[in-house]
Protein backbone atom coordinates (compact mmCIF):
# COMPACT_ATOMS: atom_id res chain seq x y z
CA UNK A 1 0.00 0.00 0.00
CA UNK A 2 1.31 3.36 -1.01
CA UNK A 3 2.04 6.12 1.59
CA UNK A 4 -0.86 9.14 1.69
CA UNK A 5 0.04 11.66 -0.21
CA UNK A 6 -0.88 15.38 -0.09
CA UNK A 7 -3.69 16.96 -0.94
CA UNK A 8 -4.30 20.77 -1.14
CA UNK A 9 -7.89 21.62 -0.17
CA UNK A 10 -7.43 25.52 0.92
CA UNK A 11 -5.75 27.31 3.21
CA UNK A 12 -4.50 25.33 6.37
CA UNK A 13 -7.18 22.85 4.57
CA UNK A 14 -4.31 21.97 2.62
CA UNK A 15 -2.77 20.41 5.24
CA UNK A 16 -5.44 17.78 4.94
CA UNK A 17 -4.41 14.66 2.64
CA UNK A 18 -5.37 10.97 1.40
CA UNK A 19 -3.48 8.25 2.36
CA UNK A 20 -4.78 6.19 -1.13
CA UNK A 21 -4.06 10.23 -2.64
CA UNK A 22 -7.62 10.43 -3.21
CA UNK A 23 -9.69 12.90 -1.45
CA UNK A 24 -12.90 11.09 -0.26
CA UNK A 25 -15.96 11.01 2.62
CA UNK A 26 -17.47 8.65 4.67
CA UNK A 27 -18.03 7.27 8.22
CA UNK A 28 -14.76 8.46 10.11
CA UNK A 29 -11.61 7.16 12.03
CA UNK A 30 -9.16 9.21 12.66
CA UNK A 31 -6.11 8.45 14.11
CA UNK A 32 -3.25 10.79 15.85
CA UNK A 33 0.47 10.43 15.72
CA UNK A 34 3.07 12.20 17.67
CA UNK A 35 6.71 12.76 15.23
CA UNK A 36 9.37 11.12 16.83
CA UNK A 37 12.72 12.63 17.25
CA UNK A 38 13.85 16.34 18.18
CA UNK A 39 10.92 19.22 18.14
CA UNK A 40 7.22 18.18 17.11
CA UNK A 41 6.73 18.78 13.58
CA UNK A 42 3.16 18.40 13.23
CA UNK A 43 -0.15 17.08 14.70
CA UNK A 44 -0.99 13.95 12.13
CA UNK A 45 -4.62 12.96 12.31
CA UNK A 46 -5.43 9.71 10.06
CA UNK A 47 -8.72 8.42 9.05
CA UNK A 48 -10.65 5.52 7.38
CA UNK A 49 -13.89 6.58 6.06
CA UNK A 50 -16.75 4.44 4.69
CA UNK A 51 -17.65 6.96 1.68
CA UNK A 52 -18.42 4.51 -1.99
CA UNK A 53 -20.95 2.30 -0.11
CA UNK A 54 -22.17 1.33 3.42
CA UNK A 55 -25.14 2.18 5.30
CA UNK A 56 -24.27 5.92 6.31
CA UNK A 57 -22.65 7.40 3.35
CA UNK A 58 -24.54 10.75 3.74
CA UNK A 59 -23.87 11.31 7.59
CA UNK A 60 -20.35 10.09 7.23
CA UNK A 61 -19.96 12.96 4.17
CA UNK A 62 -20.64 15.42 6.83
CA UNK A 63 -18.22 14.20 9.66
CA UNK A 64 -15.42 14.60 7.28
CA UNK A 65 -16.36 18.34 6.60
CA UNK A 66 -16.85 18.32 10.53
CA UNK A 67 -13.52 17.09 11.03
CA UNK A 68 -11.94 19.40 8.29
CA UNK A 69 -13.43 22.00 9.74
CA UNK A 70 -12.02 22.04 13.06
CA UNK A 71 -8.82 21.41 11.75
CA UNK A 72 -9.15 24.64 10.17
CA UNK A 73 -10.07 26.47 12.82
CA UNK A 74 -7.22 25.27 14.88
CA UNK A 75 -4.34 26.11 12.51
CA UNK A 76 -6.13 29.36 11.31
CA UNK A 77 -5.51 29.94 15.32
CA UNK A 78 -2.05 28.86 15.11
CA UNK A 79 -1.78 25.33 15.85
CA UNK A 80 -1.63 22.92 18.47
CA UNK A 81 1.41 24.49 21.42
CA UNK A 82 3.12 21.26 22.43
CA UNK A 83 5.53 22.22 25.00
CA UNK A 84 5.62 25.80 24.13
CA UNK A 85 5.82 25.20 19.91
CA UNK A 86 2.93 25.42 17.66
CA UNK A 87 2.26 22.70 16.00
CA UNK A 88 -0.25 22.52 12.56
CA UNK A 89 -2.55 19.91 12.30
CA UNK A 90 -2.70 17.48 9.25
CA UNK A 91 -5.72 14.88 8.35
CA UNK A 92 -5.21 11.86 6.71
CA UNK A 93 -8.07 9.42 5.70
CA UNK A 94 -8.93 6.24 2.82
CA UNK A 95 -11.69 4.74 1.77
CA UNK A 96 -12.63 1.33 3.40
CA UNK A 97 -15.82 1.62 1.61
CA UNK A 98 -18.06 0.68 3.78
CA UNK A 99 -16.65 -2.94 4.57
CA UNK A 100 -15.29 -3.87 8.12
CA UNK A 101 -12.91 -6.10 6.55
CA UNK A 102 -11.04 -3.23 4.59
CA UNK A 103 -11.29 -0.77 7.57
CA UNK A 104 -9.54 -3.41 9.99
CA UNK A 105 -6.71 -3.32 7.35
CA UNK A 106 -6.39 0.32 6.74
CA UNK A 107 -6.07 0.76 10.59
CA UNK A 108 -3.31 -1.81 10.26
CA UNK A 109 -1.84 0.21 7.93
CA UNK A 110 -2.53 3.76 9.59
CA UNK A 111 -1.31 1.59 13.07
CA UNK A 112 1.75 -0.62 11.81
CA UNK A 113 3.34 1.68 8.98
CA UNK A 114 2.50 5.18 9.83
CA UNK A 115 2.42 4.97 13.49
CA UNK A 116 -0.49 6.28 14.36
CA UNK A 117 -1.74 5.85 17.69
CA UNK A 118 -5.09 7.64 18.37
CA UNK A 119 -8.19 6.81 16.59
CA UNK A 120 -11.74 8.65 16.07
CA UNK A 121 -13.51 5.59 15.04
CA UNK A 122 -15.75 5.03 12.06
CA UNK A 123 -19.21 6.66 11.82
CA UNK A 124 -20.41 3.69 10.24
CA UNK A 125 -21.92 1.56 12.74
CA UNK A 126 -21.75 -1.40 10.49
CA UNK A 127 -17.89 -1.28 10.27
CA UNK A 128 -17.28 0.72 14.03
CA UNK A 129 -17.56 -2.48 16.13
CA UNK A 130 -14.94 -4.07 13.92
CA UNK A 131 -12.54 -1.34 13.46
CA UNK A 132 -12.53 -0.64 17.18
CA UNK A 133 -11.62 -3.86 18.25
CA UNK A 134 -8.76 -3.29 15.70
CA UNK A 135 -7.15 -0.15 16.86
CA UNK A 136 -7.51 -2.00 20.88
CA UNK A 137 -5.18 -4.77 19.23
CA UNK A 138 -2.67 -2.27 18.26
CA UNK A 139 -3.03 -0.26 21.61
CA UNK A 140 -4.90 2.62 19.60
CA UNK A 141 -7.17 4.90 21.63
CA UNK A 142 -10.15 4.85 20.26
CA UNK A 143 -12.82 8.05 20.29
CA UNK A 144 -15.76 7.50 19.08
CA UNK A 145 -18.52 10.26 18.10
CA UNK A 146 -20.81 8.25 15.54
CA UNK A 147 -24.04 6.55 16.18
CA UNK A 148 -22.73 3.47 18.94
CA UNK A 149 -23.90 1.72 21.69
CA UNK A 150 -22.46 2.53 25.17
CA UNK A 151 -20.77 -1.13 25.18
CA UNK A 152 -18.44 0.12 22.94
CA UNK A 153 -16.71 2.42 25.69
CA UNK A 154 -14.09 0.86 27.23
CA UNK A 155 -11.56 2.68 29.08
CA UNK A 156 -9.85 -0.43 29.87
CA UNK A 157 -9.35 -0.78 26.09
CA UNK A 158 -8.88 3.26 25.64
CA UNK A 159 -12.17 3.50 23.85
CA UNK A 160 -14.22 6.61 24.78
CA UNK A 161 -17.38 7.76 23.43
CA UNK A 162 -18.28 11.40 22.46
CA UNK A 163 -21.87 11.34 21.78
CA UNK A 164 -24.47 10.02 23.63
CA UNK A 165 -25.27 6.52 23.79
CA UNK A 166 -27.61 5.08 20.94
CA UNK A 167 -29.88 3.33 23.29
CA UNK A 168 -30.78 7.04 24.71
CA UNK A 169 -32.05 8.11 20.83
CA UNK A 170 -35.46 7.83 21.46
CA UNK A 171 -35.70 8.66 25.40
CA UNK A 172 -36.88 12.22 24.22
CA UNK A 173 -38.85 11.30 21.66
CA UNK A 174 -40.92 9.30 24.19
CA UNK A 175 -40.64 12.07 26.72
CA UNK A 176 -42.11 14.55 24.31
CA UNK A 177 -44.93 12.52 23.24
CA UNK A 178 -45.90 11.93 26.66
CA UNK A 179 -46.06 15.30 27.83
CA UNK A 180 -48.02 16.55 24.64
CA UNK A 181 -50.48 13.95 24.20
CA UNK A 182 -50.61 11.54 27.13
CA UNK A 183 -53.31 9.36 25.10
CA UNK A 184 -51.02 8.23 22.45
CA UNK A 185 -50.16 5.06 24.29
CA UNK A 186 -49.81 2.31 20.90
CA UNK A 187 -46.14 2.58 19.43
CA UNK A 188 -44.61 0.68 16.80
CA UNK A 189 -40.95 -0.12 16.51
CA UNK A 190 -39.50 -1.70 13.20
CA UNK A 191 -35.58 -1.68 12.78
CA UNK A 192 -33.17 -2.24 9.89
CA UNK A 193 -31.65 -5.80 11.08
CA UNK A 194 -28.32 -4.85 11.70
CA UNK A 195 -26.36 -4.85 15.35
CA UNK A 196 -26.38 -1.58 15.86
CA UNK A 197 -30.68 -0.96 15.14
CA UNK A 198 -31.71 -3.78 17.06
CA UNK A 199 -29.52 -2.76 20.30
CA UNK A 200 -31.62 0.69 20.21
CA UNK A 201 -34.83 -0.51 19.12
CA UNK A 202 -34.25 -3.22 22.16
CA UNK A 203 -33.70 -0.28 24.44
CA UNK A 204 -36.30 1.94 23.24
CA UNK A 205 -38.95 -1.12 23.74
CA UNK A 206 -37.99 -1.50 27.47
CA UNK A 207 -37.64 1.97 27.71
CA UNK A 208 -41.40 2.60 26.66
CA UNK A 209 -43.17 0.02 28.38
CA UNK A 210 -41.31 1.08 31.51
CA UNK A 211 -43.12 4.85 30.45
CA UNK A 212 -46.85 2.96 29.69
CA UNK A 213 -46.72 2.75 26.29
CA UNK A 214 -48.01 -0.15 24.55
CA UNK A 215 -45.82 -1.58 21.55
CA UNK A 216 -48.67 -2.78 18.76
CA UNK A 217 -45.42 -3.85 16.49
CA UNK A 218 -42.40 -4.92 17.17
CA UNK A 219 -40.09 -5.94 13.97
CA UNK A 220 -37.30 -5.87 11.91
CA UNK A 221 -36.74 -5.91 8.13
CA UNK A 222 -33.52 -6.72 6.11
CA UNK A 223 -30.83 -4.79 5.77
CA UNK A 224 -31.06 -4.82 2.02
CA UNK A 225 -35.00 -4.35 2.09
CA UNK A 226 -36.12 -3.69 -1.26
CA UNK A 227 -39.53 -1.51 -2.53
CA UNK A 228 -41.92 -4.83 -1.71
CA UNK A 229 -40.40 -5.58 1.65
CA UNK A 230 -40.64 -2.09 2.70
CA UNK A 231 -44.10 -2.14 1.17
CA UNK A 232 -45.19 -5.12 3.15
CA UNK A 233 -43.22 -3.59 6.11
CA UNK A 234 -45.88 -0.11 5.91
CA UNK A 235 -48.70 -2.63 5.19
CA UNK A 236 -48.23 -4.23 8.72
CA UNK A 237 -47.85 -0.99 10.25
CA UNK A 238 -51.15 0.28 9.05
CA UNK A 239 -52.51 -2.49 10.34
CA UNK A 240 -51.02 -2.10 13.65
CA UNK A 241 -53.29 1.64 14.68
CA UNK A 242 -49.96 3.28 15.90
CA UNK A 243 -49.87 6.75 17.64
CA UNK A 244 -46.82 6.50 17.85
CA UNK A 245 -44.25 5.09 14.84
CA UNK A 246 -40.43 4.74 15.42
CA UNK A 247 -37.92 3.41 12.82
CA UNK A 248 -34.36 2.75 12.88
CA UNK A 249 -32.03 1.87 10.40
CA UNK A 250 -29.61 3.38 7.49
CA UNK A 251 -30.27 6.12 5.11
CA UNK A 252 -31.76 4.46 1.83
CA UNK A 253 -33.69 2.47 3.99
CA UNK A 254 -35.21 5.33 6.10
CA UNK A 255 -36.21 6.96 2.72
CA UNK A 256 -37.78 4.22 0.53
CA UNK A 257 -39.54 3.40 4.04
CA UNK A 258 -41.09 6.99 3.96
CA UNK A 259 -42.11 6.40 0.28
CA UNK A 260 -43.42 2.97 1.28
CA UNK A 261 -45.59 4.91 4.37
CA UNK A 262 -46.91 7.38 2.23
CA UNK A 263 -47.98 5.28 -1.03
CA UNK A 264 -49.90 3.07 1.37
CA UNK A 265 -51.46 5.68 3.44
CA UNK A 266 -49.96 5.20 6.68
CA UNK A 267 -51.16 7.27 9.85
CA UNK A 268 -49.61 7.70 13.20
CA UNK A 269 -50.24 11.32 15.05
CA UNK A 270 -45.99 10.93 15.51
CA UNK A 271 -43.30 9.42 13.37
CA UNK A 272 -39.65 9.39 14.45
CA UNK A 273 -36.20 7.79 12.91
CA UNK A 274 -33.12 7.20 13.05
CA UNK A 275 -30.92 7.98 11.65
CA UNK A 276 -31.77 9.12 8.18
CA UNK A 277 -33.94 12.97 8.58
CA UNK A 278 -30.53 13.76 10.39
CA UNK A 279 -28.89 14.79 7.15
CA UNK A 280 -29.89 17.29 4.72
CA UNK A 281 -30.23 14.63 1.96
CA UNK A 282 -33.80 13.48 3.86
CA UNK A 283 -35.24 16.61 2.25
CA UNK A 284 -33.76 16.65 -1.19
CA UNK A 285 -34.94 12.92 -1.72
CA UNK A 286 -38.50 13.17 -0.58
CA UNK A 287 -39.63 17.21 -0.35
CA UNK A 288 -42.16 17.92 1.25
CA UNK A 289 -42.92 13.87 2.42
CA UNK A 290 -39.85 15.05 5.06
CA UNK A 291 -42.74 17.72 6.77
CA UNK A 292 -42.96 16.83 10.34
CA UNK A 293 -40.31 13.82 10.87
CA UNK A 294 -38.64 13.96 13.84
CA UNK A 295 -35.37 12.57 15.05
CA UNK A 296 -32.94 12.32 17.79
CA UNK A 297 -30.16 14.37 17.47
CA UNK A 298 -27.20 15.62 19.57
CA UNK A 299 -26.62 19.19 17.90
CA UNK A 300 -28.38 21.14 15.48
CA UNK A 301 -27.24 24.30 13.47
CA UNK A 302 -31.45 25.48 14.63
CA UNK A 303 -31.03 24.99 18.19
CA UNK A 304 -30.07 27.31 21.23
CA UNK A 305 -26.42 28.17 21.08
CA UNK A 306 -23.87 26.57 23.94
CA UNK A 307 -22.31 29.03 25.99
CA UNK A 308 -19.27 29.05 28.64
CA UNK A 309 -20.25 27.42 31.95
CA UNK A 310 -19.31 27.42 35.23
CA UNK A 311 -16.00 24.54 35.52
CA UNK A 312 -16.06 24.67 31.47
CA UNK A 313 -13.39 26.16 29.41
CA UNK A 314 -14.20 27.23 26.05
CA UNK A 315 -12.01 26.05 23.08
CA UNK A 316 -12.70 25.90 19.79
CA UNK A 317 -15.09 28.36 16.73
CA UNK A 318 -18.14 29.67 17.48
CA UNK A 319 -21.34 27.93 15.84
CA UNK A 320 -21.08 30.75 13.31
CA UNK A 321 -18.13 30.46 12.29
CA UNK A 322 -17.75 26.64 12.39
CA UNK A 323 -20.97 26.56 9.63
CA UNK A 324 -18.72 29.11 7.89
CA UNK A 325 -16.11 26.94 7.90
CA UNK A 326 -17.65 23.32 7.24
CA UNK A 327 -19.30 25.34 4.22
CA UNK A 328 -15.89 25.70 2.82
CA UNK A 329 -14.76 22.25 3.65
CA UNK A 330 -18.15 20.67 2.09
CA UNK A 331 -17.84 22.82 -1.02
CA UNK A 332 -14.22 21.79 -1.12
CA UNK A 333 -14.86 18.03 -1.35
CA UNK A 334 -16.93 18.74 -4.06
CA UNK A 335 -20.40 18.25 -2.51
CA UNK A 336 -23.23 20.59 -2.69
CA UNK A 337 -23.06 23.02 0.13
CA UNK A 338 -25.75 22.49 3.30
CA UNK A 339 -26.29 22.97 6.57
CA UNK A 340 -23.82 20.47 8.94
CA UNK A 341 -26.02 18.53 11.10
CA UNK A 342 -24.85 16.35 14.77
CA UNK A 343 -22.62 14.31 12.49
CA UNK A 344 -20.52 17.02 11.29
CA UNK A 345 -20.26 18.51 14.94
CA UNK A 346 -19.35 15.69 16.84
CA UNK A 347 -16.41 14.70 14.74
CA UNK A 348 -15.72 18.40 15.20
CA UNK A 349 -15.84 18.18 18.78
CA UNK A 350 -13.47 14.68 18.98
CA UNK A 351 -10.83 16.39 16.93
CA UNK A 352 -11.15 19.88 19.38
CA UNK A 353 -11.02 17.65 21.92
CA UNK A 354 -7.79 15.38 21.10
CA UNK A 355 -6.05 19.30 20.00
CA UNK A 356 -6.70 20.61 23.73
CA UNK A 357 -5.91 17.30 25.41
CA UNK A 358 -2.66 17.64 23.16
CA UNK A 359 -2.06 20.92 24.61
CA UNK A 360 -2.75 20.20 27.94
CA UNK A 361 -0.55 17.29 27.93
CA UNK A 362 2.57 19.20 26.22
CA UNK A 363 2.99 15.87 24.26
CA UNK A 364 1.94 14.14 20.54
CA UNK A 365 1.87 10.69 22.97
CA UNK A 366 -0.90 8.80 22.43
CA UNK A 367 -0.77 7.75 26.03
CA UNK A 368 -0.33 11.35 27.24
CA UNK A 369 -3.20 12.42 25.05
CA UNK A 370 -5.47 9.66 26.44
CA UNK A 371 -4.60 10.35 29.91
CA UNK A 372 -5.69 13.95 29.09
CA UNK A 373 -8.67 13.11 27.13
CA UNK A 374 -10.11 11.76 30.30
CA UNK A 375 -9.66 14.92 32.68
CA UNK A 376 -9.98 18.21 30.06
CA UNK A 377 -13.41 19.83 30.36
CA UNK A 378 -14.03 21.98 27.88
CA UNK A 379 -17.43 23.21 26.41
CA UNK A 380 -17.60 24.02 22.99
CA UNK A 381 -20.29 25.45 19.97
CA UNK A 382 -20.79 21.50 20.02
CA UNK A 383 -21.86 21.59 23.79
CA UNK A 384 -19.45 20.19 26.71
CA UNK A 385 -16.56 17.68 26.32
CA UNK A 386 -16.71 16.00 30.17
CA UNK A 387 -15.72 12.21 30.48
CA UNK A 388 -16.20 9.93 33.11
CA UNK A 389 -12.84 8.06 33.05
CA UNK A 390 -14.56 4.99 34.44
CA UNK A 391 -17.35 4.66 32.20
CA UNK A 392 -15.82 6.35 29.30
CA UNK A 393 -18.77 8.12 28.15
CA UNK A 394 -19.72 11.76 28.63
CA UNK A 395 -21.25 13.03 31.85
CA UNK A 396 -22.92 15.86 30.05
CA UNK A 397 -24.12 14.44 26.57
CA UNK A 398 -28.01 15.48 26.09
CA UNK A 399 -29.97 14.38 23.50
CA UNK A 400 -32.34 16.78 21.25
CA UNK A 401 -35.33 15.97 19.21
CA UNK A 402 -35.00 17.68 15.43
CA UNK A 403 -37.46 17.77 13.26
CA UNK A 404 -37.96 18.87 9.54
CA UNK A 405 -40.45 21.82 9.22
CA UNK A 406 -41.01 23.52 6.09
CA UNK A 407 -37.86 22.08 4.35
CA UNK A 408 -35.37 22.36 7.61
CA UNK A 409 -34.34 20.89 10.44
CA UNK A 410 -34.89 22.49 13.93
CA UNK A 411 -34.50 21.46 17.56
CA UNK A 412 -37.91 21.33 18.72
CA UNK A 413 -37.36 19.11 22.00
CA UNK A 414 -36.69 19.82 24.88
CA UNK A 415 -38.04 23.23 25.63
CA UNK A 416 -34.75 24.48 26.57
CA UNK A 417 -32.78 23.76 23.67
CA UNK A 418 -35.80 24.16 20.91
CA UNK A 419 -35.28 26.54 18.23
CA UNK A 420 -39.21 25.99 17.15
CA UNK A 421 -42.31 24.50 18.49
CA UNK A 422 -43.14 20.86 17.02
CA UNK A 423 -45.64 20.12 14.63
CA UNK A 424 -47.81 17.73 15.89
CA UNK A 425 -49.78 16.15 15.10
CA UNK A 426 -48.19 14.45 11.99
CA UNK A 427 -49.98 16.64 8.99
CA UNK A 428 -50.10 13.13 6.80
CA UNK A 429 -49.01 13.09 3.13
CA UNK A 430 -49.07 15.30 0.51
CA UNK A 431 -50.74 15.05 -2.61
Amino acid sequence: MSAPARLPVSRTLALVASAAALLVLGAAALLIAGLGGGEPEELVIGGVFSLSSGTSVEACRQALAGAMAAVEWVNSNGGVNIGGSKVPVRLLQEDDKGDPANAVRLIEYMARQRGVGVMLAPCDPGVLVDAVEAARGYGVVSIVYGDAPASVADPGGKTLLVGAPAEEYFTPVLEMVSILDIQSRNLAIVYQDTGFAAAVAEATRNRAVEQGFVVVLYSAYPPQAGEEELGTLALRLQASNPDVIIAIGGFRDGVELVRAMSSYGVEAKFIAMAVAPSVPEFYSELGALSQAILYPTLWELASKPYTTAEGYEWFGPSREEFYSLFREAIESLGHPVSEPGYHAAMAALAVLAVAKAAEEAGSLDPDAIYESLKNIKIMTFAGPFDLNPETGLQNEREVLVGQWINGRRFTVWPVGQAYATPVYPHPGWPG
